[in-house]
Formats: structure tokens, C-alpha cells, sequence
């Protein structure tokens, strides 16, 4: 299949932690890019959300639950966390855009979450692998200083 990073190696650091996948079929041409069968085989629900500007929503897992992200618009820092067994975690960070053309799949376990980085409304496609039950949530829920890593944006 090939390397499924492509040229965006910073992907690479998903590693241990989650899944980066090619979506199935991609089109250019003339009139456009579409992409098809982005989830490949769904179970549970396709949602969308609008990320506001400057936003950060995390940190939160599941338990049985896998999660499957797909940046439609826009561009995402993602933050990805395991927990230590000490009461810390490791946790590492990705961007997500409109450029990449990939999937984040994300296991049960582990810590996610995003933050909108840009000055535009990012859309982020997901497909959560079982149907959402509020009256019986599957989300573990996590503060922003428990888990405490750092979302800023270094100036390089």
C-alpha cells in the first residue's frame, strides 16, 4: 500500500497512540477533489462538527468505542493521550487539514481531542464506531489539567 503518511511526516508521531489511513478513493479533476467510502464499513454514526475558532475540546475517551476523523475544512491540532498508570500521561499532537486526504482512527483508551488553531470554522467529519446513547454515554472525561499537556502553538 505504500507509506500512508505520504509527505506529511509529521503523522508519524500517531504512532502507539492511533492509526493513519488513506481514504479508500480520491478524485481530481477538472471540476474538482471528491473523496469516497471515507470510513470504509460504519457501524455506528457519521457526525459533523464546526470547531470555532480558538476552541479546544478535550480530553475525553471510551471505553469500547473507536473514533474516525476526517477534516473536511479547515485545519485541527489533535491531541492524542495515554495514560501512564501513575496518575500522568504521554501524549503527543498532529494537525489535521483539508489538504491531507487522511483518517485518524482512534482506539478505545486513548485520550483525544482538538483545538482550532486558525482564525476560520474548521468541519470535522467522524465516524464513531457504535450508535451515541445519552443515557449511557461511552466517554471517560478528563480536564485539561489532569491530563497537562500543553496546546499552545510554539513559535518556531
Amino acid at each position: 500500500m505504500g507509506d500512508p503518511y505520504g509527505n506529511l511526516l509529521h503523522l508519524k508521531a500517531v504512532e502507539g497512540f492511533a492509526e493513519i489511513r488513506d481514504v479508500a478513493r480520491r478524485y481530481d479533476d477538472d471540476r474538482g477533489r471528491r473523496y469516497a467510502d471515507i470510513f470504509g464499513t460504519v457501524t455506528g454514526d457519521i457526525n459533523i462538527t464546526y470547531a470555532w475558532p480558538g476552541v479546544i475540546t478535550a480530553w475525553h475517551a471510551h471505553r469500547r468505542q473507536y473514533d474516525e476523523w476526517f477534516v473536511i475544512k479547515g485545519a485541527l491540532k489533535v491531541g492524542l493521550a495515554i495514560p501512564n498508570g501513575d496518575g500522568t500521561y504521554r501524549w503527543t499532537f498532529v494537525v489535521l487539514s483539508e489538504y491531507d486526504g487522511k483518517v485518524l482512527r482512534i482506539p478505545p483508551g486513548v485520550l483525544h481531542g482538538w483545538r482550532n488553531f486558525t482564525n476560520e470554522v474548521a468541519i470535522l467529519m467522524y465516524h464513531i464506531s457504535e450508535k451515541y446513547n445519552p443515557d449511557d454515554p461511552d466517554e471517560l472525561r478528563f480536564t485539561l489539567e489532569e491530563v497537562g499537556a500543553d496546546w499552545s502553538t510554539p513559535v518556531k
